[in-house]
């Protein structure tokens, strides 16, 4: 493992050190900062520049911090420590009138056992669930909480996933009871190179004019161009702050729209695919498949990727994706012994056990460790993850799916074939959008919670709409086309907005898809 994964130290590049003091500076003075993860010093000379303050910076790293005591050893305005942040938030008696930096971006199970324990004393203590730590980023959040001044401020660089992911919904909800102002910026750009990990702005403010969650879009961090500004006022506690893009207008219009439908949820019984526990193991082409004769197969779709754009997944298109030899047979073992094996299939699972297939997680819980359980087939599939759009198919080649898809058994109210043609309405995929996540790459993804909550203007549709509708997709026609269809047949007595609908998707889309 890297030392950068280990210590979190990606640094901030300087140009965004700049936009940041610069975007600060119009709050106006701060006699007191603090740098709470000063790494090499980029901040420092910045703030030096812009506030006659005290500037306190501390790092971890004792070399870190012995070559800047050396840097600003003339300096009287300027202390440098090494310590723990987390430690010394639960400590100090001091009071910052900003707290600005880029914390340190490590995952709990990388967190060294002191970080830990101090971690979990300090969501403690503001009584809030353990269950939220799952990055040092969260404590360095908290942290700096009880170490402002009454009117102060909290300026740092965030992972974009703060925004959306279900473990910090409790720590957003908790921070608009603190903060009275907060304000997320995005960037039109990747702002680590590097790395594929999508980052934000978050500045939090205990006291300010009006109690608001502000939203920027800026197109690169250089030009300081302002593409985009939504302020929230109405919608809190918001559900994500990564919807905050939209205005409290758009959010009333998706909430109103919402009540008028059915919830997927309502339509039948919903449940992921199968969880082999390796795919890459389990889940093999056909060479390999013909090797293993004697070990049952299943044909299984695990990547949207491997099959063709349509509507309607039939025999003739799964002969497609079989011919160009994709990983799409699943070894079903069953509950054969080991011993009753032949030989080529005995010694399949011996490569498994030399590759500590046996002890990940999932297998080490099952017995025998290599028999996957095969799990329901639905009348629908839907891939929980895509780029463009979601991707819903009829199954009439009755396969299986990996728990990459949530397969749908729809009750006897509903057509399959009306259903996968109801879904691609502006509505439905506006709303696929403002529920789901997205992460580096742009791939979103929707939570089985946030898809069965997704509405459906659910009508019994003419087959041959259905068919016409398949031929779209397969002819890779443009997205717009393909909703005015959709949306000229199930909305065609109803008053719904689809303009504006369509420019709250393409917001979503255009942050997303850099």
């Amino acid at each position: 493992m890297t030392t950068q994964k280990l210590t979190g130290s990606y640094y901030t590049p300087y140009e965004l050190v700049d936009f940041m003091i610069t975007h600060i500076s119009s709050f106006g003075i701060f006699d007191r900062i603090l740098e709470p993860s000063v790494g090499d010093g980029r901040f420092i000379d910045k703030l030096l520049r812009n506030f006659s303050s005290k500037i306190d910076v501390l790092d971890i790293s004792d070399k870190k911090i012995k070559n800047l005591k050396k840097t600003y050893s003339d300096r009287t305005d300027v202390s440098c420590k090494s310590g723990n942040f987390i430690t010394y938030s639960l400590n100090s008696s001091k009071k910052y009138d900003l707290i600005i930096g880029n914390p340190p971006y490590i995952r709990k199970r990388n967190m060294d056992e002191v970080s830990m324990n101090e971690t979990v004393k300090l969501v403690e203590k503001h009584g809030l669930s353990k269950s939220m730590i799952q990055n040092i980023w969260v404590s360095f959040v908290l942290g700096s909480i009880d170490l402002l001044t009454e009117n102060g401020s909290v300026f740092f660089v965030l992972p974009f996933e703060f925004l959306q992911v279900n473990y910090a919904k409790a720590l957003r909800d908790f921070l608009e009871q603190k903060f009275d102002l907060i304000e997320i910026i995005s960037f039109n750009e990747h702002v680590f190179k590097d790395i594929e990990q999508e980052v934000c702005l978050v500045h939090l403010r205990k006291k300010a004019e009006k109690t608001q969650i502000v939203y920027y879009v800026y197109d690169e961090i250089r030009s300081g161009k302002l593409l985009q500004t939504n302020k929230i006022l109405r919608n809190k506690p918001l559900d994500k702050w990564s919807n905050s893009i939209l205005s409290d207008e758009e959010i009333d219009l998706l909430a109103e729209y919402r009540k008028q439908y059915i919830k997927i949820d309502l339509c039948g019984d919903i449940s992921p695919g199968i969880v082999t526990g390796a795919n890459s193991f389990f889940i093999v082409d056909s060479n390999t498949a013909a090797k293993l004769h004697d070990v049952s197969k299943e044909i299984i779709l695990s990547k949207s990727k491997d099959i063709e754009s349509c509507l309607i997944f039939n025999n003739r298109r799964l002969k497609s994706t079989l011919s160009n030899n994709k990983k799409a047979y699943l070894l079903n073992f069953g509950y054969t012994n080991e011993p009753e094996l032949s030989n080529s299939a005995r010694n399949y699972l011996q490569l498994g056990v030399e590759d500590e297939i046996n002890q990940r997680f999932k297998c080490s819980n099952r017995k025998p460790w290599y028999r996957v359980p095969l799990t329901a087939k639905g009348d629908l599939f839907f891939f929980k993850r895509y780029h463009l759009i979601p991707k819903i198919c009829v199954n009439n080649a009755n396969v299986f799916t990996t728990d990459m898809c949530y397969n749908l058994r729809l009750n006897k109210y509903f057509d399959k074939n009306s259903f996968s043609f109801c879904f691609y309405n502006s509505l439905t995929l506006a709303l696929c959008e403002y529920n789901g996540r997205f992460y580096g790459g742009g791939v979103s993804e929707l939570t089985p919670s946030e898809f069965k909550s997704l509405p459906i203007p659910y009508m019994k549709v003419d087959y041959s709409k259905v068919r016409k509708l398949d031929k779209m997709f397969r002819n890779k026609e443009e997205l717009d086309v393909i909703l005015d269809y959709v949306d000229s047949i199930v909305f065609s007595d109803s008053s719904v907005n689809i303009s504006k609908l369509r420019s709250i998707r393409k917001k979503f889309i255009s942050r997303r898809i850099k």
